[in-house]
């Protein structure tokens, strides 16, 4: 039993050996035609290379997963349809953190088109981007459009009554009013 702890507790955070595993599986899944699974193993790999900060593998990952996910057959599933978002959403945090700002506004429109085109909207996941859309051009210097911007994440955050939301877009509020 302690050894079976200890393994695990060696093997948490190891994103050398997640990032192997998941393009082992990518690799058998596009030789096995099984473009969902290659999606998955794609946006995972994207996702860990993001976390250790490392943009352009991340970026490349998940330009990939996006690439994949328009060869998947429509209607797509709800859940591939949340990832591309997810993927776009990504992407826009990942260039504007390596200066490509206009890039990652590109970015964010897409992500919230879609979002709200979709029927199984998710106003919680568009409220993020929106925030992060608002940032953006924040740091622009565009304050009346980051405004516009945070006010619209915040009316949407107070439709769900989701509190941590609210906190987050008056926090921004509150930066983008203090520049002008």
């Amino acid at each position: 039993s302690h050894d079976v702890t200890l393994f695990q507790s060696q093997e948490l955070g190891n994103y050398e050996r997640a990032i192997d595993l998941y393009s082992e599986m990518r690799v058998l899944a596009r030789d096995g035609g099984l473009a969902r699974e290659e999606f998955a193993a794609a946006e995972r790999i994207g996702v860990i290379f993001a976390l250790i900060e490392n943009h352009e593998a991340a970026a490349k990952a998940l330009e990939d997963t996006l690439e994949i996910l328009q060869k998947l057959e429509l209607p797509r599933k709800r859940d591939e349809h949340d990832a591309e978002i997810r993927c776009l959403a990504a992407l826009g945090t990942i260039l504007y953190k390596t200066g490509k700002s206009f890039e990652s506004i590109f970015r964010y429109e897409t992500a919230l088109a879609i979002s709200k085109a979709s029927i199984h909207r998710d106003k919680a996941v568009e409220c993020n981007v929106l925030v992060s859309l608002g940032q953006v051009f924040n740091s622009l210097g565009h304050f009346s459009r980051a405004i516009a911007i945070h006010t619209q994440a915040l009316e949407i955050s107070r439709e769900n009554d989701d509190i941590s939301l609210q906190a987050c877009c008056h926090g921004s509020l509150g930066l983008a009013h203090g520049c002008i």
